[in-house]
């Protein structure tokens, strides 16, 4: 099962039951980074969302993201997921409702931490756009290392290669990123049911010519029963040479395990 499941068992919770758990960070609840710990094998997660946007345009968009997980081999797990939207949305001209994106993917986690190496995990996967002005789709290989620190905190580099496919002119193909996320327990030892999340990362833009973007957030998951946990975040873009980005996002959600 996922890393701190002795803590359930001390506080009195099945760990046989235990389906989602605070201290396991996934990308979108509520921050993008994620942790090297996929989902234990046999086990589904539903993880569900909104996310109100400001774009750096002036207008507001909101959408809602829905995805399912589940470990169907040892240390792997596949996702599908869907986004939602209506409103304004960095990079597209499109404002109506409908739906945005449909995502798979793919972590395998290569091995644990250890006291001289990090927990390695590699995520594969593909975004579509099915309707609106985003044509062809983009492939996603995210390297993550998950590193402990003292006092249960931890640190988490993602390196992200994102390639488009068929998109239009003026468009880059190679989209690089990087991401450094921090996770901390909080209340710990007294308690155990929530886990503060913050984020820094950098990006290249989806348009040629314009500047690269940098991302700031911070958050919050918090354990509400054994198989439930709620999670709220906000996170704010700056970018240069007029690159499209999210000025400010506030994004919750919940997370459901069986």
């Amino acid at each position: 099962m996922r890393r701190h499941l002795r803590w359930l068992a001390i506080l009195g919770i099945p760990a046989a039951a235990a389906a989602v758990d605070h201290d396991n960070v996934d990308a979108g609840r509520p921050l993008r980074f994620e942790d090297a710990q996929p989902v234990a094998l046999h086990e589904w997660a539903i993880e569900i969302g909104p996310a109100f946007a400001s774009q750096s345009r002036g207008r507001a968009g909101l959408a809602l993201a829905a995805e399912a997980v589940h470990g169907f081999a040892m240390d792997t797990q596949m996702s599908l997921g869907v986004v939602a939207a209506a409103g304004d949305r960095a990079g597209s001209r499109e404002t109506g409702l409908g739906v945005e994106t449909l995502e798979i993917g793919v972590l395998h986690a290569f091995n644990r931490e250890l006291r001289r190496l990090p927990a390695l995990a590699l995520r594969a996967g593909a975004e579509f756009s099915p309707g609106g002005d985003r044509d062809g789709a983009l492939l996603r290989v995210r390297t993550v290392a998950s590193r402990g620190l003292v006092h249960y905190d931890r640190l988490h580099l993602n390196l992200d290669a994102d390639f488009a496919i068929g998109t239009p002119s003026g468009e880059r193909t190679f989209r690089p990123g990087a991401m450094l996320g921090y996770s901390r327990p909080l209340g710990f030892p007294r308690r155990f049911d929530s886990t503060g999340v913050a984020e820094f990362g950098v990006r290249a833009s989806e348009v040629e010519g314009a500047g690269a973007v940098a991302s700031l957030g911070a958050g919050l998951r918090q354990q509400v029963s054994v198989r439930t946990v709620l999670d709220l975040g906000i996170r704010s873009e700056l970018a240069s040479r007029g690159a499209p980005h999210e000025a400010l996002a506030v994004v919750a959600g919940c997370s459901v395990g069986f």
